[in-house]
Formats: C-alpha cells, structure tokens, sequence
C-alpha cells in the first residue's frame, strides 16, 4: 500500500452534510456501511476478470472500485485501483497482477476501518 494515503479519510465524506447536517440520520454512516458490505464482491469481480485476462471487464471493474473508493474517502483503495485501471488500459497485464495483490490487501484494510469506525458486519 501507498503510506502517503490514509486507508480511510472521512473529511471526504462532508459532503453528505449538505443533507445530513447534523449526522443525525447517519447518512454518512450508511454510504460507508454500505460500500464496506459491496468491497468482497466488487474485488472478486476484478480478481475474476483478471483471472480471464479480460482487459474491458478489468476496466469496468477497476473504475467501478475507483470512483467508489474516491467517494468514500478510501483514498489508499482509490490509488491501487486508478494503477489497476491504467494497467489494464495499457494492456500491461504483468504490472495489473502486481496491482491486484496490494489492491486485495488494501481492500480488506479499507473494510476493516469503515467496520471499526461506523458499526459492526451486524449492521449491514
């Protein structure tokens, strides 16, 4: 993983202050829960489409999990996922499996923090 982004960073999710402002009905909360409980799936489909050499399920996969990631505030998850998607873009499959490792590695640490910080596998 990058040490220079922070796993979880939730200054990025103000956002959902604007219809949420006072937190109290866990907005936020609930995005994040919510991502956390999709991670497992959304990353076995990038394994699945790397595992078929697919360079276009790879992309579509792989932008999936960056724009989700950005929008969560999993900034680590983001970067490892924009590097799978220009792999794939590139066709530069050697550099996606190196990817792929971190990306899995990072995922499960992103999941871990939104569990630790906001509710328990319970609450999905």
């Amino acid at each position: 993983m990058n040490p220079t982004e922070p796993v979880l960073d939730i200054s990025s999710v103000s956002v959902f202050a604007a219809i949420d402002p006072d937190g109290s009905r866990g907005i936020a909360r609930k995005v994040l829960l919510k991502f956390a409980e999709g991670l497992p799936d959304r990353v076995q489909a990038l394994v699945e489409a790397a595992d078929r050499r697919d360079p276009i399920a790879i992309q579509v996969a792989g932008h999936g999990l960056v724009s989700g990631a950005l929008s969560v505030g999993a900034r680590a998850l983001h970067v490892r996922a924009a590097a799978i998607e220009r792999a794939a873009t590139d066709g530069n499959l050697t550099e996606l499996v190196e990817q792929l490792a971190e990306l899995q590695h990072c995922a499960a640490e992103t999941r871990k923090a939104i569990i630790a910080r906001f509710g328990g596998a319970g609450d999905f």
